[in-house]
């Protein structure tokens, strides 16, 4: 008869990508950890289900970070990934922008990229020099970790390491928008271009350009251009090598356990299972969104009440809609334009439907059956929206919208209407039924200047042994962004050394 260990020195809430990474750093620091996940597979947002055949990515599509000294890098490199054996990633040449009478790759090749710009969008120039330079430099900056907010001296004189002449160059933009530094540079208002560069912001920062950091948004629009890869095998094959890391280094995951409570007890942290079960922890790592955090911790205790106000504050995210289709042939087969920004319209709004993310499965690739691919489109919706609708009124307003996005994918890709052979539709209600995110909103927060920076969320929530990790926490939102969270967290709890270039070392029983 195996007994089950009730006492832990980690337990970690939520086996997205944050929560496995980590649950593998802490673990191969030496500590005894276990991964605890509602879902019957690991993955949240980034995860991934089976129909018809095919294999979909739920949420996220395309890993960034993977270049040599980028977090990702370093973080598998950490858990003993092996990149080409574990994992094998496929580079993404960049994206396919297509809007009203004009369609431009937009990727790796800038030389080619900006040449390209200067003649559909006359006097982008400057601004494209500006945000080369400047997108740059903070690549560079988050190979040293930076972390925020600053809630003790250590993480000041931390950041300190972040300084030098080389970054002097940023500092007149702090605190400013992306529409601050187009009016600076005197962009063109060409709408074309401003569609385009609300596309990218949205799908990276959740914030159009009005709205969006320059430090966040600078980075958000050159993401494509920053050797965005996609994994052999969809995000299946990263969410498995993931976890596959997190057990190898002694950590225990366990699916289908729903975490109901977390409590302060005399050893650290009583965690609370929907069975009834009672686990024991020194720290507790929450992988969840910080109002999904404050839902689990005991009412009226000073962590609720901080959790409760953060989530106000940095206020609801994006909800999506993605259309997942199995196609019975390869209707793209340009592996240069697997994934597409896509607006139908010029004067569009965030939220209505007329910004879109393509992503086409590489033929060949194993989600599909041979000779078959898959294709995925994504939008932006209000969560709120979804949330009150029951029986008839919720699937008359989903049938809408999915005749609205078929619509769309029908103009767009020839020859599609014939091919697709599997099809259906997420919603925020859909999303807030898997993950058990509040709402079924994805993406993290918002970022505007109320939300960013020193005004980022404090993954501490003002209680010893706890730390939030995941896309409402810093850095923000994606898998780079989550997994550098999880590492920030482990830092704070004394696994693991964060340096400059990237180096991560390890604290051999450091979890503190």
């Amino acid at each position: 008869m195996v007994t089950k260990r009730t006492a832990w020195e980690v337990v970690v809430v939520g086996a997205g990508v944050g929560g496995l990474v980590a649950a593998g750093l802490l673990a191969r620091a030496g500590q005894k950890v276990l991964l605890l996940e509602a879902h019957e597979t690991p993955g949240g947002c980034a995860g991934f289900y089976e129909a018809g055949g095919f294999t979909f990515d739920a949420g996220a599509t395309t890993l960034i970070g993977f270049d040599p000294g980028d977090p990702l890098a370093t973080v598998s490199d950490a858990l003993g990934i092996r990149l080409g054996t574990d994992l094998l990633l496929e580079p993404v040449e960049g994206v396919d922008v297509r809007l009203p009478g004009v369609s431009f790759l937009y990727g790796r090749d800038r030389s080619a990229w900006e040449a390209t710009a200067e003649r559909l969008f006359p006097g982008s120039g400057p601004f494209l020099r500006r945000l080369r330079r400047d997108a740059d430099l903070l690549w560079t900056a988050s190979r040293s970790w930076p972390v925020l907010p600053l809630l003790t001296p250590r993480d000041a004189v931390r950041d300190l390491r972040l300084f030098s002449p080389r970054l002097l160059p940023l500092l007149p933009s702090f605190g400013s928008t992306v529409a601050d530094v187009l009016d600076r540079e005197g962009a063109p208002e060409e709408p074309a271009f401003r569609a385009f560069l609300d596309l990218a912001l949205l799908i990276s920062v959740q914030s159009p350009a009005s709205d969006a950091p320059w430090w966040n948004g600078a980075l958000g629009i050159d993401l494509f251009r920053r050797g965005a890869s996609r994994a052999r095998g969809g995000m299946r094959a990263f969410i498995e090598a993931l976890a596959a890391a997190v057990a190898s280094a002694g950590g225990e995951i366990r699916t289908r356990t729903l975490v109901a409570r977390l409590s302060p007890s005399p050893a650290g942290w009583s965690v609370r299972t929907a069975s009834g079960e009672e686990i024991r922890a020194r720290t507790v790592v929450a992988n969840l969104p910080v109002r999904d955090v404050a839902r689990l911790l005991d009412p009226e205790s000073a962590p609720w009440r901080k959790a409760g106000s953060e989530g106000a504050r940095l206020g609801d995210g994006w909800g999506a809609l993605v259309l997942h289709l199995g196609l019975s042939r390869v209707v793209n087969a340009d592996p240069r334009r697997l994934h597409r920004l896509l607006a139908t319209r010029l004067d569009g709004r965030p939220g209505d439907g007329t910004s879109l993310f393509l992503s086409f499965s590489p033929p060949g690739d194993p989600v599909a059956p041979p000779g078959g691919q898959t294709l995925s489109v994504s939008t932006h919706v209000e969560a709120s929206d979804w949330a009150s609708l029951r029986g008839d009124a919720y699937r008359l307003k989903k049938e809408e919208w999915r005749l609205l996005l078929r619509e769309a994918l029908d103009r767009e890709v020839p020859g599609l209407a014939d091919a697709v052979v599997h099809e259906e539709l997420g919603t925020p209600r859909t999303f807030q039924r898997y993950t058990r995110r509040s709402g079924g909103s994805v993406g993290g927060v918002r970022m505007t200047r109320a939300t960013f920076g020193l005004h980022a969320l404090d993954a501490t929530l003002g209680a010893e042994g706890l730390q939030v990790v995941g896309d409402t926490s810093f850095p923000g939102q994606g898998t780079l962004a989550v997994a550098m969270s999880a590492a920030l967290a482990a830092e704070r709890l004394g696994a693991v050394r964060l340096g400059r270039g990237g180096a991560l070392r390890f604290v051999p029983g450091g979890t503190r």
